[in-house]
């Protein structure tokens, strides 16, 4: 037996039976009526209960871990994994596509999406289904991965099963200040990670996705533990509260530095970079305070690093530069990313270096990977090249402006 992508189509819609629209529409109604009143703990029983409607033999629940390494299952943590790097299960998370394997019964595995944001994968067994029925299990996928979403600012659950060894208490705070690491439209894609994801502090990034301006930030605060890791979420936090003002760049980025001053003292500090995307225009406006420089890729070609003039780490009340300005072509790529990716040695004493992040980059875009999948990837290179040892945090915003040309 072989495993296929699904493939959509191919069917006469007018072929389906009025009993699989009654079991479809059953199977949806099952769920959200009970989704206001649901228990996050009988989530996975109430699943398996509205495949079986559309006459699933079996179905499981695999939520990705916090490192996005595996996929653990959401009804008992403690049975077999599923590697994101070599299974069916990994495919279908890395590539958020359909996967089915035929047989007696057929497998498939679908992706599970908010938005474009990455929850896991629900797998499910089903005799010999139609292209129309594989539809009607992608779009059950799709309500369930936002119900686990909703019901997880109510419960522990999800983020206690998505975690295999203990979170530091930085790390703790660190992730909570984040955003979701991913959103995708026609007009922007951003995408985020952070390592080590269970050992964070001092990293931290976020965005806003408006009506005509695409907002992102990347911070890295000085040190590393919970007070980097309050430095850094302060940081954030007072950005949120200038960006909601309307406050410009120039403007929020004083901001952040006199509060880290005020509340830490002048021998702290946050490097960070800020930007604001045009989205109808493309026009990339952004301010750099002692971060590297991000890198700019078009298709298969790094461009370089963009120039910007060097702004002092906030919390020194120091030298100011300009902001930056460049004019991004649909497709382009933008990655920001703090010292950590690219300052980290391999046990011989190698750096990773800009060039290699580069390289890496443009693999992946050529290779037609989505935002997220990028990277993680990246993020895992960074880490084996290391020897899966991390002195510093190694955290990458990717801003992407439009879609490229066919």
């Amino acid at each position: 037996m072989k495993r296929t992508a699904a493939q959509g189509g191919g069917e006469d819609e007018a072929q389906v039976t009025s009993d699989e629209v009654r079991c479809f529409e059953a199977a949806i109604l099952l769920v959200l009526e009970a989704s206001h009143g649901l228990r996050p703990a009988d989530l996975a029983r109430l699943v398996a209960d509205a495949c079986a409607l559309l006459g699933a033999t079996s179905t499981e629940l695999l939520l990705v871990d916090s490192d996005q390494r595996v996929l653990v299952p959401l009804s008992d943590p403690k049975r077999e994994h599923h590697a994101v790097e070599g299974s069916a299960a990994g495919q279908a998370y890395r590539r958020t596509e359909v996967l089915r394997l035929d047989g007696d019964p057929s497998t498939l595995w679908l992706p599970l999406l908010d938005g474009f944001d990455r929850v896991g994968v629900m797998v499910v067994q089903v005799p010999s289904p139609s292209p129309a029925l594989v539809r009607r299990f992608a779009a059950l996928a799709t309500l369930v991965s936002e119900l686990i979403v909703a019901k997880s600012a109510y419960t522990d659950l999800f983020t206690v099963v998505r975690r295999l060894q203990p979170m530091a208490l930085a790390a703790e705070m660190a992730w909570n200040v984040l955003p979701p690491l991913t959103f995708v439209s026609d007009q922007v894609s951003v995408a985020g990670i952070l390592k080590p994801a269970y050992d964070v502090a001092g990293d931290a990034f976020d965005y806003s996705i408006d009506a005509e301006v695409a907002h992102v930030a990347l911070v890295d605060a000085m040190g590393h533990g919970l007070e980097a890791s309050r430095m850094s979420s302060v940081a954030i936090t007072t950005y949120r509260n200038c960006r909601r003002a309307g406050d410009d760049l120039h403007t929020t980025f004083d901001t952040i530095d006199r509060v880290i001053a005020e509340v830490f003292g002048d021998h702290r500090y946050v490097t960070g970079q800020f930007g604001r995307l045009e989205l109808a225009t493309g026009r990339l406006s952004w301010l750099n305070a002692g971060h590297p420089l991000p890198l700019h890729v078009r298709g298969d070609k790094v461009l370089g690093q963009l120039p910007c003039a060097p702004t002092a780490p906030a919390g020194w009340q120091g030298q100011r530069g300009p902001v930056a300005e460049v004019d991004l072509q649909p497709g382009d790529d933008v990655l920001l990313f703090t010292d950590g990716v690219v300052d980290g040695r391999s046990p011989e004493g190698v750096p990773f270096g800009v060039e290699r992040l580069g390289d890496l980059l443009v693999r992946s875009t050529s290779a037609r990977l989505s935002p997220p999948e990028t990277v993680r990837r990246l993020c895992h290179d960074v880490f084996r090249h290391r020897g899966d040892e991390l002195e510093d945090d190694a955290t990458m915003l990717l801003l992407r402006w439009g879609r490229p040309p066919p």
